[in-house]
């Protein structure tokens, strides 16, 4: 079966139980109009808490992307702390994270470009 969005499936059951409605004596299986209607009114209810539950997630998400930023901003001062005081060489800033001077590739020197005309 095709998936079928949410706004889609009420926007057609509120059209379906409009017309049953106005016409009573629509007969449909085992399905009745008031079985119909609690199915319809179990599912916008959920879709209500759904909306809330989203809500308060965000909210969550939000306060967690600001402490991240926080603890980052906290943690690279860390770093240049223990760089500052124990030194870019030493074990202590390697081990908090930081690539040692001994360890670092050096640096390679562009050729110079000469003027040949």
């Amino acid at each position: 079966m095709a998936r079928v969005s949410l706004p889609k499936a009420l926007d057609n059951a509120a059209k379906i139980k409009a017309t049953w409605l106005a016409n009573p004596t629509f007969k449909l299986g085992d399905i009745t109009l008031a079985g119909y209607t609690a199915l319809l009114a179990k599912v916008t209810e959920a879709e209500a808490i759904i909306e809330t539950k989203r809500h308060e997630l965000q909210g969550l998400l939000d306060e967690r992307d600001d402490d991240t930023r926080e603890l980052q901003a906290q943690t690279t001062r860390a770093l240049s702390g223990f760089r500052a005081v124990y030194g870019p060489d030493s074990p202590q800033y390697d081990q908090a994270g930081g690539t040692r001077n001994s360890e670092r590739a050096p640096q390679k020197r562009a050729p110079k470009k000469t003027d040949r005309a």
